[in-house]
Protein backbone atom coordinates (compact mmCIF):
# COMPACT_ATOMS: atom_id res chain seq x y z
CA UNK A 1 0.00 0.00 0.00
CA UNK A 2 3.16 2.38 1.01
CA UNK A 3 4.55 1.76 -2.02
CA UNK A 4 1.21 2.28 -4.29
CA UNK A 5 0.99 6.01 -2.25
CA UNK A 6 4.52 6.73 -3.19
CA UNK A 7 3.96 6.01 -6.82
CA UNK A 8 1.12 8.44 -6.32
CA UNK A 9 2.71 11.42 -5.00
CA UNK A 10 4.71 11.02 -7.65
CA UNK A 11 2.29 11.79 -10.56
CA UNK A 12 1.32 14.35 -8.05
CA UNK A 13 2.86 17.89 -8.73
CA UNK A 14 3.37 19.31 -5.23
CA UNK A 15 2.13 16.40 -3.19
CA UNK A 16 4.29 15.68 -0.42
CA UNK A 17 2.52 13.13 2.04
CA UNK A 18 -0.38 11.25 2.22
CA UNK A 19 -1.52 10.16 5.70
CA UNK A 20 -4.36 8.12 6.31
CA UNK A 21 -5.73 8.88 10.37
CA UNK A 22 -8.48 7.65 12.09
CA UNK A 23 -10.64 10.23 14.12
CA UNK A 24 -8.46 11.11 16.74
CA UNK A 25 -5.43 11.58 14.31
CA UNK A 26 -3.58 8.30 14.88
CA UNK A 27 -1.26 7.80 11.44
CA UNK A 28 -2.40 4.57 10.43
CA UNK A 29 -0.22 4.59 6.57
CA UNK A 30 1.85 7.75 6.17
CA UNK A 31 3.72 7.78 2.90
CA UNK A 32 6.06 11.25 2.57
CA UNK A 33 8.70 12.77 1.04
CA UNK A 34 11.75 14.26 2.29
CA UNK A 35 10.64 17.87 2.06
CA UNK A 36 7.58 16.97 4.06
CA UNK A 37 7.41 18.96 6.38
CA UNK A 38 8.22 16.72 9.99
CA UNK A 39 5.78 19.32 12.18
CA UNK A 40 2.77 18.31 9.81
CA UNK A 41 2.83 14.60 10.18
CA UNK A 42 3.06 14.57 13.86
CA UNK A 43 -0.04 12.79 15.67
CA UNK A 44 -0.84 15.85 17.43
CA UNK A 45 -0.86 17.92 14.26
CA UNK A 46 -2.93 15.15 12.78
CA UNK A 47 -5.18 15.16 16.15
CA UNK A 48 -5.96 19.22 15.17
CA UNK A 49 -7.64 18.26 11.68
CA UNK A 50 -10.03 16.43 14.18
CA UNK A 51 -11.12 19.01 16.22
CA UNK A 52 -11.27 21.50 13.24
CA UNK A 53 -14.04 19.30 11.72
CA UNK A 54 -16.35 19.71 14.86
CA UNK A 55 -15.72 23.45 14.91
CA UNK A 56 -16.89 23.47 11.70
CA UNK A 57 -19.92 21.83 12.06
CA UNK A 58 -20.99 24.00 15.37
CA UNK A 59 -20.02 26.97 13.57
CA UNK A 60 -16.89 28.78 14.71
CA UNK A 61 -15.81 32.05 13.22
CA UNK A 62 -15.04 31.84 9.81
CA UNK A 63 -11.49 30.26 8.97
CA UNK A 64 -8.40 32.04 7.64
CA UNK A 65 -6.81 29.08 6.53
CA UNK A 66 -8.00 25.55 4.45
CA UNK A 67 -6.34 22.19 4.70
CA UNK A 68 -7.93 19.68 2.57
CA UNK A 69 -8.45 16.57 4.04
CA UNK A 70 -9.62 14.10 2.18
CA UNK A 71 -11.92 10.92 3.97
CA UNK A 72 -15.17 10.96 2.05
CA UNK A 73 -14.42 14.06 0.05
CA UNK A 74 -14.13 16.59 2.49
CA UNK A 75 -12.73 20.11 2.68
CA UNK A 76 -12.04 21.17 5.60
CA UNK A 77 -11.26 24.61 6.70
CA UNK A 78 -9.53 25.54 9.99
Amino acid sequence: MKKHLVQLMSRVQGLQAIVFTDREGVPLIKACTESAPEHALRGSFLATVGMAIVAVHISFPRPYLCLYKITAINVVCV
